[in-house]
């Protein structure tokens, strides 16, 4: 079980090298970085929503003729999603980073000249800690635990360009994983 892990902590791990390295081959914009923060939702019904962060990074590798003006982006993302929960005689604390390598493929609207709209999947690989800590003099003070977990994001979303090399961007992950959630977040990236 340890080296399955540790085979697909190394495999996700080169993926997301692998991404982020085949920006350095791409012409000025077909690079990007962009920044995130968003909401995550609940673990489960016991656990109220969380917030989440992330900061991806893609190269736009090629234009799909089919589809007039679509472009196919591979991309590496990290990030950080936090839930709290008081309740009772409890304090619990939930703690993701996901590290995903995936690919999106954008469609522009042509109606709305700056705007395109994208599809993406991507693997992910989860690093979770969970601290429970009772808050009773009788029972044990608390537990801690830490999982690696794999799983799959689809994911949707549009970016709208503000200046020649700035965007906004908005999307919706679902990371299908032990305890599924979403996430929707909206943020800023750069084009170079």
């Amino acid at each position: 079980m340890k080296r399955r892990k540790l085979v697909t902590i190394l495999a996700a791990s080169a993926l997301f090298t692998l991404g982020l390295a085949a920006t350095s081959f791409a012409a000025k914009g077909d690079r990007e970085i962009d920044f995130s923060v968003g909401l995550a939702t609940s673990l489960d019904s016991r656990v109220d929503n969380g917030f989440a962060l992330s900061v991806g990074g893609g190269y736009e590798l090629l234009d799909i003729k089919a589809i007039k003006g679509s472009t196919l982006q591979v991309r590496g993302d990290l990030g950080y999603s936090h839930w709290d929960d008081s309740r009772f005689e409890s304090d619990a604390k939930f703690t993701r980073v996901p590290l995903s390598a995936g690919a999106r493929l954008y469609f522009p609207i042509e109606a709305v000249k700056k705007l395109r709209v994208y599809g993406e999947a991507s693997l992910e690989l989860s690093f979770d800690k969970s601290d429970v800590k009772i808050n009773s003099p009788i029972i044990t003070p608390g537990v801690s635990h830490s999982d690696t977990n794999v799983g799959l994001v689809p994911g949707a979303g549009v970016e709208y360009v503000v200046a020649p090399n700035i965007f906004v961007v908005g999307g919706l992950r679902q990371h299908i994983i032990d305890n599924s959630y979403l996430t929707v977040s909206g943020g800023v990236g750069f084009k170079f």
